[in-house]
């Protein structure tokens, strides 16, 4: 389970077991923002630590709870990564101050870090730490900034219903398409596609996608799909009449072809949808590829060779549907080789 899937279950899990302990609301709020900040961590690639600021005990309280989840979410790691200590740091300059942060360093791990308020780590360079401010009257997130007691906010939350807009970082849509299709993921996708943009689709921040993905799939991945074969049907010149429902994917496993990508919107790395080959299981007849398509930028890497062989391990022998005119050389030379 991802991290961002985790969340929601384990704030749930917070309130029906504290429900009479400390400000528990302002500690929930603390919780799911720093979770926010753990997801960034990953889609970033970074171990930027948190620092959870309050004059009473909401920082403590959350960043036990923070290095509770930590220990079973990142169960592979040292639990010492995640314990917590207070930082008070010299505020005479920004090199006293990286001198005592580091001298902490060598003898602790600790990711997570407790202060009663910005100043007693204000002379560190900004960027350097995630911020949990429970003092005022919202708890806010953000990064630290230097010789200032206040933040840079960040407003980014990662729920479990990821958003359309995060599929679509790059893209600029005219006004008038938005209000048309209403924040519909098909119908972007299609007006991408009629705009003759193919691109690979990256999952949400802190998601990957299903592999294999199926029926049971959430509906955001069997969009991209869908999408991918869209991309096909314009390179192939060859009509297709697919979408999310149960009926369309009854009987139908998608192999995902993904990529990790740095994405220039966001500096985050995120999987991505780069191409896919579709079977289809009928419960009375035998197996068949259906479609397989890769983006042009990704194509002679082996990748779908790779996949070739795990379908052969998983099926043995199977049909392939046609047309399939973007494959026939390969699939010639796969049907040769055997």
């Amino acid at each position: 389970m991802t991290l961002r899937k985790k969340k929601e279950t384990f704030i749930l899990k917070i309130r029906d077991k504290y429900q009479d302990t400390y400000n528990k609301d302002k500690v929930i709020q603390g919780i799911s923002l720093a979770i926010d900040c753990l997801i960034e961590n990953e889609a970033t690639q970074e171990d930027k630590p948190i620092i959870f600021v309050s004059y009473g005990d909401e920082n403590k309280h959350a960043a036990k709870l923070l290095k509770e989840l930590c220990v079973e979410h990142y169960s592979s790691t040292s639990s010492e990564l995640f314990d917590y200590e207070m930082l008070n740091l010299p505020n005479s300059s920004a090199e006293d101050a990286l001198l005592k942060l580091v001298e902490i360093c060598r003898c602790r791990t600790s990711l997570f870090y407790w202060a009663d308020a910005i100043s007693w780590f204000k002379t560190l360079p900004s960027n350097t730490m995630h911020v949990i401010n429970f003092n005022g009257s919202k708890v806010i997130r953000g990064v630290n900034q230097q010789d200032r007691e206040s933040i840079t906010i960040k407003k980014k939350s990662f729920n479990t219903n990821p958003l359309n807009e995060e599929h679509f970082g790059l893209i600029n849509l005219h006004k008038s398409i938005s209000d048309s299709i209403d924040g519909s993921l098909s119908d972007l996708f299609y007006e991408e596609a009629l705009g003759l943009i193919i691109r690979p689709i990256p999952a949400p921040t802190g998601y990957k996608y299903n592999n294999p993905i199926t029926i049971d799939s959430p509906n955001w991945q069997k969009e991209a799909c869908v999408a991918i074969r869209r991309y096909q049907g314009k390179e192939c010149q060859d009509g297709f009449k697919w979408d999310t429902s149960n009926n369309a994917w009854e009987n139908v496993v998608v192999y995902p072809i993904l990529e990790d990508i740095l994405m220039i919107d966001s500096q985050e790395i995120r999987e991505c949808l780069i191409g896919q080959v579709t079977m289809v299981t009928p419960e009375n007849a035998d197996t068949y590829l259906s479609t397989a398509w890769i983006h042009p930028f990704y194509r002679r890497r082996g990748k779908l060779s790779k996949i070739w062989n795990e379908l052969i391990n998983i099926y043995g022998k199977f049909e392939v549907e046609e047309p399939n005119s973007n494959m026939q050389s390969f699939i010639a030379k796969k049907l040769i080789s055997k």
